[in-house]
């Protein structure tokens, strides 16, 4: 089972660190980032699973268990020169039995406590992978980007445990990791005795495998929205009209006041109002993306000092609200 998780840099998380039981309850303030770490165990999960494997994540569209945007979208603060970084460690029930055979006097290993650590980077508009390493207690494993040279090489902390041994004629440096957890395969024929990365990597895969998601009850907010200018009959059994509803009140400039004979405030403005007044944002806009295009997004500001940012940035429970402030 997944015992840890560090992340730096993720969305609303500029660090965390938190130890993961059988049982584990994450709980807190509406927009206080408990979403942001189940969609980060679902980016890793929906990356394994992809078919692209050029990808180093897959930050997923509508056919995904989370739409995320871009590397942009989900680094803390939108701060692009950010590293994204994280480490998750396993217990590995079977454990990973290893020795090296080109070094006969090396014992034999029982590994059942594994990690992998990453580390990204964005440059231009590729996602780069900086370093990958997967940790034993015994010693580390890891594949770093060459500084200022193309390539990336291998190593390992302890030579004691393993020293990589290379393959006569191989002397090349090694193509990047495959998506953000996996050695590339000329890790195995470059090296004599690099096979057994191959089990680490199966290991990490088998946990992801593992994570499960059951929620929400109700539809997750999206990027944007498609609206065609007809007025819904009603928000939908998830609430997944409930934007149409709102452009279509907005349309035909329907307006509500708080009290008898009080000022009147045009919908959207209701409903900024009420979301201001709970203490959950500071403002709340739809607004379509192009000219005439049919696409609506939906913007928020948590507070006055902050930046603006969609609404599948600000929380799960926001999005929810939304909706049965409408409804």
């Amino acid at each position: 089972m997944l015992n840890s998780l560090k992340l730096e840099n993720f969305k609303s998380w500029e660090r965390l660190d938190i130890q993961i039981k059988p049982i584990t309850v994450l709980f807190g303030a509406n927009s206080s980032g408990k979403s942001s770490i189940i969609q980060f165990l679902l980016l890793l999960k929906q990356t394994k699973d992809s078919t692209n494997i050029q990808a180093v994540l897959d930050f997923g569209d509508i056919n995904t268990p989370v739409e995320l945007g871009s590397y942009r979208d989900v680094v803390f603060s939108h701060e692009a020169d950010r590293n994204i970084k994280w480490t998750i460690t396993w217990d590995d029930p079977k454990g990973i039995v290893f020795r090296d055979t080109i070094h006969r006097k090396s014992p034999t290993f029982i590994w059942g406590n594994v990690g992998l650590s990453v580390d990204l980077a964005l440059d231009g508009r590729q996602v780069v992978t900086q370093a990958i390493s997967y940790d034993i207690a015994q010693a580390s494993f890891a594949l770093t980007k060459r500084e200022g040279k193309p390539g990336y090489q291998l190593s390992s902390s302890d030579e004691e445990v393993v020293k990589f041994v290379r393959t006569m004629g191989r002397a090349w440096d090694l193509p990047e990791p495959t998506k953000c957890f996996s050695f590339p395969d000329q890790a195995q024929t470059y090296f004599q005795n690099a096979q057994f990365l191959g089990l680490l990597e199966n290991s990490y895969v088998a946990q992801i495998d593992r994570v499960l998601h059951l929620g929400p009850l109700r539809d997750d907010p999206r990027r944007q929205y498609s609206w065609s200018g007809s007025t819904p009959a009603d928000v939908g059994r998830r609430g997944e009209r409930t934007i149409e509803a709102i452009l279509a009140a907005t349309e035909k400039g329907e307006r509500r006041n708080l009290k008898y004979r009080s000022p009147t405030k045009s919908f959207q403005e209701m409903v900024a109002w009420w979301l201001k007044e709970l203490r959950l944002i500071n403002s709340f806009r739809v607004e379509e993306v192009g000219k005439e295009s049919g696409l609506f997004r939906v913007y928020v500001r948590r507070d006055r000092g902050s930046a603006e940012t969609l609404i599948t940035d600000v929380g799960f429970g926001v999005s929810q609200i939304i909706r049965q402030l409408y409804t």
